[in-house]
């Protein structure tokens, strides 16, 4: 909360408005530029946010919610109750409200999308809720496989084959 501006970096913000317009091609009006971030929120907004989560999915899950991700605190929450319907549909009450918990993600998918969820939705909660807490080692091993070929070239060490 309260954070500073965005600082402005000459070289990021050239290199990253390459091949964007500056104009709004509905309206051919030059676009502003924004100095407010997507997790730019008040204490209000946030207190109103975890509140709404609470109601729907009760206190423990909702700080279990902001614990893993507390950027869910900057979702519109005006997606969770229809979105949370639409998964209840499909998957039942106490199931979509654990299916959450293991994957708070699922709190920014606007409610249309959440209709067409299925089985995969609620085989990814469970693949979040496993490799959440390996989650740096898994990075720097799948990192390691993919980049052994190049490693080996570079050294000449078989990694790959002292290990199969």
């Amino acid at each position: 909360f309260d954070r500073e501006p965005l600082k402005k970096n000459r070289l990021v913000d050239d290199l990253l408005s390459k091949g964007m317009p500056d104009r709004d091609l509905k309206k051919d009006e030059k676009k502003p530029p924004s100095s407010r971030r997507f997790s730019d929120i008040s204490k209000d907004q946030a207190k109103t946010t975890f509140v709404e989560l609470c109601t729907i999915y009760d206190e423990e899950r909702a700080i279990d919610m902001v614990k893993y991700q507390p950027l869910c605190l900057a979702f519109d929450k005006t997606y969770f109750a229809k979105s949370f319907g639409a998964w209840e549909k499909t998957y039942g009450t106490e199931e979509t409200k654990d299916m959450v918990r293991r994957n708070p993600g699922l709190l920014s998918v606007k409610p249309d999308e959440a209709e067409k969820g299925n089985d995969q939705t609620m085989v990814f909660s469970y693949v979040i809720a496993i490799t959440r807490p390996i989650g740096p080692l898994l990075l720097f091993t799948t990192l390691f496989l993919l980049l052994s070929p190049a490693i080996e070239a570079l050294t000449g060490i078989p990694i790959q084959t002292t290990f199969l």
